[in-house]
C-alpha cells in the first residue's frame, strides 16, 4: 500500500484558515477487518518522524489503513507555531478524524500526542461519537504537560516575558531554533486539563513508557 498526500482546509474558531497536510494509506477497495491507525504527534514534532513511520509500516503489514497529519504550525502544514494552543491542535485533530477516516480509529499519539488524544475522547464522548475511536495507543504521554512540567520550571525572568510580552524563547536540543512559549499556550493548557478524579474515556488504553 502506498501513502498519499492530501490537504484539508480547517477553519478555526476566529474564521481564519489553516491547510492541513494529510498522508493517508488505505487497503485495495478499502477492505479491511482492522481498525485504522491514525497518528497524533507531539509538541514540535511532525509526521516524518520514525514512530510514524513504523505505525504505517504495521499498519501496512496486517493490512489496515493509517493517517498521519500535521498539526497547524508543525512541519509541512500551514499555520504558524507562536498561534498554536492545545484547543486548536485538538479542533483540526477532530476534524481530520471527522473527514478523512472510516470507521473506527486506534488513536496513537506520542508525547504531547497523547494530551491530544485524550482530549479528543472527552470530545468524542461529549457529542455521541465515541464510536469513531476502537482504542488509544500512548507513547510517553504527556498530558498536561503545560502546567504540570512547564510552568513549575519557569524563571522568574521568563513568567515576567509572559506578562510583559505574551512570550519568551527557550533553546532545545530537536532544532537549531529555539522553542518559543507563548502566554496564550500556557493559559489554554490550563482550560485542557484532562488528569482529574472521574476521568472516563470508554475504549481500551494501552501506553508505552520507560527510557530505552
Amino acid at each position: 500500500m502506498a501513502e498519499t498526500d492530501e490537504q484539508l482546509a480547517h477553519e478555526w474558531a476566529s474564521g481564519e484558515t489553516v491547510d492541513l497536510a494529510i498522508r493517508r494509506q488505505s487497503p485495495p477497495d478499502d477492505k479491511t477487518a482492522f481498525p485504522g491507525f491514525m497518528w497524533l504527534g507531539g509538541f514540535k514534532s511532525d509526521m516524518a518522524g520514525t514512530k510514524a513511520d513504523v505505525m504505517v509500516q504495521t499498519a501496512a503489514e496486517i493490512g489496515a489503513p493509517s493517517l498521519r497529519f500535521d498539526y497547524s504550525g508543525h512541519g509541512v502544514s500551514g499555520g504558524k507555531f507562536i498561534h498554536g494552543t492545545i484547543s486548536r491542535w485538538v479542533d483540526e485533530s477532530l476534524s481530520v478524524l471527522r473527514a478523512k477516516t472510516g470507521g473506527p480509529q486506534i488513536l496513537v499519539g506520542s508525547s504531547m500526542g497523547g494530551w491530544i488524544a485524550l482530549r479528543l475522547m472527552q470530545r468524542l464522548r461529549e457529542t455521541g461519537e465515541t464510536h469513531r475511536v476502537a482504542a488509544l495507543l500512548l507513547i510517553a504521554p504527556a498530558p498536561d504537560f503545560t502546567s504540570e512540567l512547564m510552568e513549575p520550571a519557569f524563571s522568574d525572568a521568563q513568567r515576567k516575558a509572559l506578562v510583559r510580552d505574551g512570550f519568551f524563547q527557550e533553546p532545545t536540543a530537536y532544532s537549531d531554533e529555539p522553542n518559543v512559549i507563548t502566554r496564550a499556550l500556557i493559559e489554554d493548557g490550563r482550560n485542557n486539563i484532562t488528569l482529574t478524579p472521574g476521568l472516563k474515556l470508554g475504549c481500551p488504553i494501552r501506553i508505552l513508557q520507560g527510557m530505552a
